[in-house]
Formats: C-alpha cells, sequence, structure tokens
C-alpha cells in the first residue's frame, strides 16, 4: 500500500481524525471552497468523498433550510462519526451514503453543485470519479475540486520523513499520497471529463493542529489508515518518529506551543455544459 485506503479505516481512527486533522485543516477550507463555489441558499449540494462531513456541514450551512446536501463515502465507519452530527439549525438537511465515487448512488441531473474537498487524489480512477460527479449535475452545474499540494512547507512532511527513517519508505510514500496530484494534472482530469470554463486557483491558510510538536506525529498518523501499522510498531520505533519530527517542527508553533503551519491547496472550479 503506497496510498492512503480510506475505505480501511476503522477504530478510533475515525474519531481521531474529526478531533485532530478536521478543525485545524478541513472545516477551514471547507468554509472557504463554499464561497468560491458560489453554494447559496436552495441549492443541492453533493459532496464527494465526505469523510467526517466537514464539508457536507459547510454546505448545508451555505445553502440553508430549502438546501440539502448528499455526503457519499466508501467507509462505514467514517460515515458513522458523520452521522452523529447533530443537525444545525437554520442549516440544510444532510444524507450520508455509502457508495463508491465511480458509482454514485445518486440520481441524473439532480444536483447544482458537485465537490470533493481532499479525495479525488486517492481515487484508483479518477476520470471515471470526475465522469459520475458529471452525470450527477444539472446542465450548468458547479464543480469543485480541491487537492493538497506543497507538502514540503507543511508538518506532514515532518512525519513523512520520521517515517521514512524509522519504518520505510512505504509508510512515508503512505502519507505523502495526499499531496501527489499535481495542479497541471488536476486541470487535465476536469477539462477531459467534458467541464467547461475551468479557473485554476492556490490557496494558502495558516493552520494550528491542537499538538505539541513532539505529540503531532502520533495524533497524525492515528487519525490515519496508518493507525493500525504504526501501533504495531515496535516501541522503539514509535518514539523515535514522534522525537524527530518534533525536532523538525520545533521552530513551527504558535504562543502556546502548537504546531502552526500553512497548508496550500489546489482548487478547479468548473462547469457542467449546459
Amino acid at each position: 500500500m503506497t496510498t492512503m485506503d480510506w475505505s480501511a479505516q476503522g477504530g478510533s481512527a475515525p474519531a481521531n481524525y474529526q478531533a485532530f486533522l478536521v478543525p485545524a485543516m478541513f472545516d477551514r477550507f471547507a468554509t472557504t471552497l463554499m464561497e468560491q463555489l458560489g453554494v447559496k441558499p436552495g441549492d443541492r449540494v453533493l459532496d464527494v468523498a465526505c469523510g467526517t462531513g466537514a464539508a457536507s456541514r459547510a454546505a448545508a450551512h451555505a445553502a440553508g433550510v430549502g438546501g440539502s446536501v448528499t455526503g457519499v463515502d466508501l467507509g462505514e465507519p467514517t460515515l458513522a462519526v458523520a452521522r452523529s452530527f447533530e443537525p444545525e439549525d437554520g442549516a440544510a438537511g444532510i444524507e450520508f451514503l455509502q457508495g463508491d465515487a465511480t458509482a454514485l448512488p445518486v440520481e441524473d441531473a439532480s444536483y447544482d453543485v458537485a465537490l470533493c474537498q481532499h479525495g479525488l487524489q486517492f481515487f484508483p480512477d479518477k476520470p471515471a470519479a470526475l465522469a459520475e460527479m458529471r452525470r450527477a449535475l444539472r446542465p450548468g452545474g458547479r464543480l469543485g475540486i480541491a487537492t493538497w499540494t506543497d507538502v514540503e512547507r507543511n508538518p506532514f512532511w515532518a512525519v513523512i520523513q520520521a517515517l521514512e527513517r524509522h519504518l520505510g519508505a512505504e509508510a512515508g510514500a503512505v502519507l505523502n499520497s495526499p499531496f501527489t496530484l499535481e495542479a497541471a494534472e488536476l486541470e487535465r482530469l476536469v477539462t477531459g471529463a467534458g467541464f467547461e470554463d475551468v479557473d485554476m486557483r492556490v490557496e494558502e491558510q495558516e493552520c494550528t493542529w491542537d499538538a505539541a510538536p513532539e505529540e503531532f506525529a502520533p495524533r497524525t498518523i492515528a487519525a490515519g489508515p496508518l493507525a493500525a501499522a504504526f501501533a504495531a510498531a515496535p516501541e522503539e520505533a514509535q518514539r523515535a518518529v514522534a522525537a524527530d519530527a518534533g525536532e523538525l517542527l520545533a521552530g513551527h508553533v504558535d504562543a502556546d506551543g502548537r504546531v502552526r503551519m500553512p497548508m496550500v491547496t489546489n482548487l478547479a472550479l468548473a462547469r457542467a455544459p449546459g
């Protein structure tokens, strides 16, 4: 395995993901994604690879009670966390469905907006997934795809280096996989799927994780598909990963000693034909 298999994520990992990664990163970018997509009251929104529902909840807030949101993800344990949130006053209702991005369990031309926040890079068949999003959109419907970039400038680079040193290249490659889809390839995929008016952007936000530098690697790993393999590794190796990453991150903290660094995402905005 050299990429993240989110369908295999289980145990406490989905809850750890929601508690540690979502507030620091995904909630922030989800809010601005709704602004960039122009999600408005009454919109019907499809969130593909919804995870624990950060973008779905942001979409529900933007679409309001007159709108609707459907979140689709492969992983039932992850969806269980998404479904645990109480509906927000004034927000659209959210339906969370288990399904594959290449065979979305939704009707044709039934959405005003389709989005995929930091998920497309993991799909084995990206063109098929984009074709499905196009099928689900009404003519002229809006598409938003966000994928991470610039791993060398964010704290996950420190964890990747520590994993490679103490657990091997494959472990490092797994954690690097969210950052491997380059902007030019993203644009080519969206254009190749038949979308129009493709607008490529780069967004950067300062993010703060609720962890000291030496805590960052263990908490990051516990929130993803590497959690079980890392827990099974020798304790000496686990401690070494935490210490090495902590040393690399020691200069990137806020006034409270929490890790603070930028995250950068590529963003493709487009429209379905019609």
